[in-house]
């Protein structure tokens, strides 16, 4: 009987210090570290053709870059086959900054187009439900070809192209460039969706990638320059820069199509024939 009562004791005492250290632990909890919320500086709007706008941020990921401007780019298509052709194409040009000893903010500085285009052929239906163009009012925009030269101006500024999933975008300017008797572009490339990849498992889809930075698309549809703005962000986070920067940075009139033309009335019945290309008139290289 006393054996009994004696491991009844020790029962009762190891029930009562057990439930003692759990009162303490729940008293002082361990801390999880959470990581600091994104930067989001106020943003200085200017006018002009391309729009220049400013951000702040801290110098020390900008350290050691080894490009000095670089190109955000993203295209939208009539399809996926090698006899597709561009529909929206947005660039969003970065000045990296040159960080000096001591400083503990930086601007930053980008340009940006927007443009539209007439492809000369019918969108894949799958393709019109993304970008949201119907082909009534492709019919009337500019074709590729007769702001060519200005685009690949553009691009022959920067030392480094950043998409996600630069192979499509780059093969679709690529082409558009051959059609206008110009050079494919020169710079070096980085894909975001490859560079995601390499650091994360599970899908590397831009809608994917962006909801792991707390982001989300500020449209229903897909837009070339959110997009553009969205990989910027990728390839922030990628490099250890701030990522987050909201796309809300450009105001609504800075995220129209810039070269947007009046569309008529759909006639009723039958469309009129499409209209051709205009060829192009020299074969000059761009820089």
């Amino acid at each position: 009987m006393f054996v009994v009562l004696l491991c009844l004791v020790v029962v009762v005492l190891a029930i009562i210090v057990a439930r003692l250290q759990r009162s303490t632990t729940d008293a002082n909890p361990v801390e999880s570290v959470k990581p600091l919320p994104p930067t989001k500086a106020p943003v200085q709007a200017q006018t002009g053709a391309l729009v220049p706008k400013q951000n702040a941020l801290g110098p020390k990921p900008f350290r050691g870059w080894t490009w000095k401007t670089i190109a955000f780019m993203d295209v939208e298509t009539t399809g996926l086959t090698a006899h597709d052709r561009v529909v929206t194409l947005a660039i969003i040009l970065l000045n990296v900054p040159t960080v000096n000893e001591g400083e503990t903010r930086v601007e930053l500085t980008f340009e940006a187009i927007h443009r539209i285009y007439n492809p000369g052929r019918d969108c894949n239906p799958v393709a019109s439900g993304i970008h949201g163009h119907s082909d009534w009012e492709l019919r009337h925009q500019p074709f590729f070809v007769e702001e060519a030269k200005e685009v690949a101006n553009l691009i022959g500024r920067v030392d480094l192209v950043v998409c996600h999933n630069a192979e499509f975008d780059l093969r679709f300017v690529n082409r558009e460039f051959a059609k206008a008797s110009m050079p494919p572009v020169a710079a070096q490339s980085f894909c975001t969706m490859e560079g995601d990849r390499r650091t994360h498992s599970g899908s590397a889809s831009l809608n994917n990638v962006i909801r792991q930075l707390g982001l989300k698309r500020e449209g229903g549809k897909h837009g070339a320059l959110e997009d553009a703005w969205l990989a910027m962000n990728v390839f922030f986070l990628l490099q250890g820069a701030t990522a987050g920067l909201p796309f809300s940075t450009f105001t609504e009139d800075q995220t129209k199509l810039q070269n947007l033309r009046d569309v008529p009335p759909m006639p009723e019945g039958h469309l009129p024939p499409r209209k051709r290309a205009p060829r192009h008139r020299s074969s000059e290289n761009v820089a």
